[in-house]
């Protein structure tokens, strides 16, 4: 089976991640249009507890997997049906625990409004988000980025023919959206199967003497995922207790936006784990480059969303959003440090370290959390997306702290210089010629 070389698994990924953006960003229109500020709150309420604390409950399983699976720790042709059988006995245990905990109100107000009936749909996405995250990890794993790339705009294009469907004949509620989340997922599920089946050619078997193995480094990654996704979704976990329904909404329009910022550097973030633990040393080099390269990447996305975000917010989402542009503008900072921390955390979990990360997630939480309570109640969405900023800025702070005790390297290291430009420029280059000559046009 050959691998993708990591120039073309960036290009794949840079051009599908693209794509599925420009498609995505039609679905959200759809979506958001149709459901206005309060309904969209409900919906990214459902979302939020579905597609990201659900996952905690994985207790980092799906990451040994990709780890022991890339340094060839763990057969993953002989493990595939194994771990599929221990996910979804793990995505059972999920539903009723989210369940008790929404019943309970522990999880905010805004889910406990939701109708039975489409909570209930919502929570039976989590066992196709739990085999979904663990089959692209055993596909990250060969690094098969493409194929990877292919289910995923599979996936979205059968999603939006879905919506452009109620969207044109009939109508999108909140039931019609969760409903298209489920098809989005099982349309993943599908592809993910095949693939594997298909690509990997997995062997049918069972090693239930392996079965908890990636537990031994999943526990570390674990805590790294519920610091990690509480870092990033606890300004909407706070809101969700404090600000109403429309608040929420408006919110998660502008961060929405945000996260436009982070498509080029997924295109290569995992290329650059399977490169890092792929080489079993350090790859300090090949860090401060990727870093370097990023920073230029995301302060230039962040001018362009302070400049555009106002309109683009009026064209796509309507009037009824356009308070959402406050987000962007006080979010969209803390986005740089962000993306930069993340290549830090990717650099230590491709050397297996990963509780060095929980150290920088947990600095973050424990300098931003003060400023969600203290400006939430003030300042609403705005003081969310401060607090937020700030909560970034302090992971990135002490990741670069780690990074300096440990390799003796400055801050200059970190700092674009002209070489980088040059570099970029000639990857940008390079990508426009492999695409035209793809499509048999002329190169530049």
């Amino acid at each position: 089976m050959k691998k993708d070389s990591p120039f073309i698994s960036t290009l794949s990924n840079l051009v599908s991640s693209y794509f599925t953006m420009a498609l995505g960003i039609l679905i959200g229109i759809l979506v958001t249009r149709s459901l206005g500020p309060e309904l969209r709150g409900e919906y990214g309420n459902i979302k939020l507890i579905v597609t990201f604390y659900s996952t905690f409950l994985l207790f980092g399983y799906h990451g040994g997997v990709l780890f022991f699976g890339v340094n060839k720790s763990l057969n993953l042709k002989d493990f595939f049906w194994t771990g599929s059988v221990v996910t979804i006995l793990l995505s059972v245990i999920c539903i009723v625990a989210l369940y008790f905990l929404i019943e309970l109100g522990a999880l905010g107000k805004i889910i406990q409004e939701v109708e039975p009936s489409t909570l209930i749909l919502g929570l039976l996405i989590v066992p196709f988000i739990f085999f979904n995250a663990y089959s692209e990890r055993i596909i990250r794993s060969y690094s098969l980025f493409r194929i990877i790339n292919k289910r995923m705009v599979i996936s979205v294009i059968v999603t939006l023919i879905y919506y452009l469907y109620y969207y044109l004949f009939s109508q999108i509620d909140l039931f019609v959206s969760v409903m298209g989340m489920l098809l989005g997922q099982l349309t993943n599920t599908l592809l993910n199967l095949y693939f594997i089946l298909t690509k990997i050619k997995v062997h049918h078997k069972l090693i239930g003497a392996l079965a908890f193995k990636p537990f031994s480094y999943g526990w570390k990654n674990w805590i790294n995922q519920i610091l990690n996704t509480s870092n990033d979704k606890i300004d909407q976990l706070i809101i969700s207790f404090i600000l109403s329904l429309k608040s929420f909404g408006l919110y998660l329009v502008g961060v929405s936006v945000c996260n436009l910022l982070s498509t080029v550097t997924s295109s290569y973030v995992n290329v650059f784990f399977n490169q890092i633990a792929e080489q079993k040393g350090n790859g300090i080099e090949l860090y401060q480059r990727a870093q370097r390269v990023t920073t230029i990447v995301t302060t230039m996305t962040v001018l362009f969303l302070m400049a555009l975000g106002y309109p683009l917010i009026l064209l796509f989402y309507g009037q009824p959003f356009s308070e959402a542009f406050y987000v962007v503008l006080f979010y969209s900072p803390g986005m740089i440090f962000q993306v930069l921390a993340r290549m830090t955390i990717k650099f230590y979990s491709a050397n297996g370290k990963p509780l060095k990360n929980s150290l920088i997630y947990l600095v973050g939480i424990l300098v931003g959390l003060p400023f969600y309570f203290l400006l939430i109640p003030e300042l609403g969405i705005i003081g969310a997306a401060i607090a937020s900023t700030i909560t970034y800025f302090a992971g990135f702070v002490f990741s670069f702290y780690q990074i300096r005790k440990e390799f003796k390297i400055g801050i200059g290291s970190l700092v674009p210089k002209f070489e980088d430009f040059n570099y970029l420029f000639h990857q940008v280059k390079k990508m426009i010629n492999v695409i035209l000559g793809k499509l048999k046009l002329v190169r530049v």
